[in-house]
């Protein structure tokens, strides 16, 4: 078996209305974690996991549920799904990219804050956690030996916003030069139009019909309240991520309503061990 499931072990600090800790055993390729709960995940606040001081992801349950939604994998309301490889990949390889490689003195923690009691539910919140992992063992194709993978990437997650989006053409610039774009999720707006510029070279244009025909096409599931900007879903992760390298780079949203544009970027970073 390529991926197992292990044990996480005990949370610390389990209560409603507090953060939820547990530090994960590191040595392995982190594929997906999953926590089993006596409430609905989409309660939940906010998920943290941070390595070392660095904390690359940081949603809400409500967002994690979301976007299991429009991979089309099932989705049960008492199972929080922490993604790292991308697992609607078509080749092992595309999969396994943006596995979170995990060394052996890596300091791994899961912070999940938990929301008061809702109306009706139980006296005491449960968190059991599964770790979906693999090895880091690969075979060296120059050598054909066995050699251990390093971190050469780290799945990341960034939030963004545009306040007082105007209707009508709104401008964003801010992304970070280097790291390639999985998915863009933006929320807000009703948006029309998405245009992507890199180094001032047209390299996106579509409305928010033909996104939608296309997510569709390649069996996802778009969401109500989101334009999903997905560059990798026909399946192929490692050709299709969108570069961010260059001089330039410029989102040209166009909104019929204006307001608020929460942007959730999910991206691969470059990293070096």
């Amino acid at each position: 078996m390529r991926h197992t499931p292990h044990y996480m072990g005990s949370f610390t600090g389990v209560g409603w209305g507090s953060r939820a800790t547990i530090t994960i055993e590191p040595g392995s390729v982190m594929e997906e974690w999953m926590v089993k709960t006596n409430f609905d995940v989409a309660l939940i606040p906010k998920v943290e996991v941070k390595l070392g001081g660095d904390t690359f992801y940081e949603l809400t349950g409500a967002e994690l549920k979301m976007m299991e939604k429009y991979k089309k994998h099932w989705v049960d309301d008492n199972f929080l799904v922490i993604p790292f490889a991308d697992i609607t990949g078509r080749t092992v390889g595309g999969q396994g990219f943006t596995g979170l490689v995990t060394e052996p003195d890596d300091n791994l923690v899961l912070n999940i804050y938990l929301p008061a009691k809702p109306d009706g539910g139980p006296e005491h919140p449960l968190l059991d956690g599964h770790v979906l992992n693999s090895s880091r063992l690969v075979i060296d194709p120059a050598t054909n030996e066995q050699v251990m993978r390093a971190r050469e990437v780290l799945p990341r997650f960034e939030t963004y916003t545009i306040d007082s989006a105007s209707v009508g053409s709104n401008f964003f610039r801010a992304l970070p030069k280097g790291p390639r774009v999985r998915r863009i999720f933006f929320k807000g707006g009703d948006i029309q139009n998405l245009k992507i510029k890199r180094d001032r070279r047209e390299i996106f244009d579509a409305t928010k019909a033909l996104v939608e025909f296309n997510l569709k096409r390649n069996e996802r599931s778009p969401q109500d309240g989101y334009f999903i900007f997905d560059p990798i879903a026909s399946g192929f992760v490692i050709a299709d991520l969108m570069q961010t390298s260059g001089t330039s780079l410029e989102l040209e949203i166009d909104s019929k309503t204006g307001g608020t544009i929460d942007m959730l970027v999910e991206m691969v970073e470059p990293v070096r061990v």
